[in-house]
């Protein structure tokens, strides 16, 4: 229950303009694993949470992955 309570909540429409953020302006890593985000949300309809707690991670912790570079 605590963890329900302070754990963020994204809805997939913003998970889905994350990982397409990171996608462009990522480093290699992170935009392997956005776009990985985005072929399992195609295949299965839906995030893991686990996904969705690894993108909230990467916004938070650097953030400069997510500005557009150009």
């Amino acid at each position: 229950m605590f963890r329900e309570i302070f754990e963020a909540k994204m809805t997939d429409d913003s998970a889905i303009s994350a990982c397409k953020a990171l996608v462009k302006n990522g480093d290699d890593k992170a935009k392997e694993f956005a776009q990985g985000l985005l072929d399992y949300k195609k295949e299965n309809d839906s995030f893991h949470p686990n996904q969705i707690a690894g993108l909230q991670n990467i916004m938070k912790n650097a953030s400069f992955q997510m500005a557009d570079k150009d």
